[in-house]
């Protein structure tokens, strides 16, 4: 291959100090058969020695990576791609694009999802649930033994397309894990202690339940599941959560959330009492308190409770003798307690509305279903704390070698 010299070419690329113009001098293809070769082989109809000596030749969106790392940080906090455009003209006076800015977020993301599968799958092979110390621990424990939590909700978005029913939305499933050795104490001036999230990890996967279910088992172990002394997985009771339970984490003890067991009591009783207040009132404290004290038993035999042993309540409405009795080797929280479990999950409720409401849920968004996947892959690792740890580095390894 023949190349001769050309005229200096001027180029702009986006950088974290700003916009940069520069010019340099380009090589041509002498002839036909030269050309040819450099389109066939190299894609490209030129060479510019001096980018190639940057390591700017190929360059996506002509933006350094720094600057693209930026933009997609900075994109996925804001609550549309439009104010992300505002954002960039305002900090650094440079007009880009709401679809540019997409783009370069759906690049970084798709790199970030791609890399979570291929670690996902690598994890989870092998995996035998016999293998796991959880729950066989003999004699007395080590001093780094730890509870792992695991807890899983699913929440809805607006999509582009339609399902079968006609409708556009679709559910999202995020799944959070912490470890009990990892969270943060604190006491209050009566020497109350309470116990916050410190350190801990978010998925995110928009591809169904199988999917989450592979996922979530390659958190796990990721967080300690090999080695914990128990494994706790707090959820709303949802019948696919319980079957990844059995498959997955046999040995893990399943805990239904508290809140939204008082939640189902309180409509059943305002359903059963027409809204009565001073009936349903005294009566949900009264079933709460039997339900908080492990007497479930107790409930039942409750003639508002048992009058629904054989039949439906209104459409709405959890039927709540039927809904103890499927969960009734949840609900023992007296020996929760004992043990020192969290029994409420309302980590992974307010992890919904940080993670994914707060970016695919403004008024009017409707989102293609692959984007919005590349978008919560980033915030998940954002509000897992593990953007520079993962996503810098995994980006600027690859980010000139597509």
């Amino acid at each position: 291959m023949i190349l001769e010299l050309d005229n200096r070419r001027p180029r702009k690329i986006l950088t974290r100090e700003g916009e940069i113009t520069f010019s340099r001098y380009i090589l041509r293809p002498a002839d036909d058969e030269s050309r040819k070769m450099l389109v066939e082989k190299y894609h490209c109809k030129g060479v510019a020695p001096m980018d190639e000596y940057l390591g700017i030749d190929r360059l996506p969106f002509k933006v350094t990576c720094d600057m693209a790392l930026y933009i997609a940080k900075m994109a996925i906090g804001e609550s549309s791609y439009k104010d992300a455009e505002i954002r960039m003209k305002e900090d650094f006076g440079i007009q880009i694009s709401d679809d540019r800015i997409r783009d370069i977020v759906n690049y970084i993301g798709k790199q970030v999802h791609e890399e979570d599968e291929r670690i996902t799958q690598e994890t989870i092979k092998g995996y035998d649930p016999g293998k796991v110390k959880a729950g066989k621990w003999r004699g007395r424990p080590p001093e780094s033994s730890f509870t792992l939590y695991l807890e899983t909700d699913g929440a809805m978005f607006n999509t582009r397309g339609k399902n079968k029913d006609g409708s556009s939305w679709k559910e999202n499933k995020l799944a959070l894990a912490f470890r009990s050795d990892r969270l943060i104490q604190s006491a209050d001036k009566d020497g109350k202690v309470t116990r916050r999230l410190g350190e801990r990890e978010y998925i995110s996967v928009t591809e169904g339940v199988d999917k989450l279910r592979e996922h979530l088992l390659a958190l796990a172990i990721r967080n300690g599941l090999m080695e914990a002394r128990h494994v706790v997985i707090l959820s709303d009771g949802a019948v696919w959560i319980r079957k990844t339970r059995e498959e997955y984490f046999p040995f893990a003890t399943q805990i239904l959330d508290l809140c939204h067991l008082k939640e189902n009591v309180a409509k059943f009783a305002q359903c059963i009492f027409k809204n009565n207040r001073a009936k349903y009132v005294p009566w949900e404290k009264q079933v709460n308190e039997l339900l908080e004290n492990g007497e479930w038993r107790a409930v039942l035999q409750l003639p508002e409770v048992a009058a629904y042993k054989e039949k439906d309540t209104p459409a709405g409405i959890v039927n709540l003798y039927t809904y103890i009795i499927n969960n009734k080797d949840m609900i023992d929280y007296p020996e929760y307690r004992k043990r020192g479990y969290f029994v409420g999950s309302g980590a992974i409720e307010s992890a919904n509305k940080t993670v994914m409401q707060a970016r695919l849920k403004q008024s009017g968004m409707r989102w293609g279903v692959s984007n919005a996947q590349m978008v919560l892959a980033l915030r998940s690792k954002l509000e897992s704390g593990l953007w520079n740890k993962q996503v810098v580095p995994l980006i600027r390894e690859t980010y000139v070698k597509q």
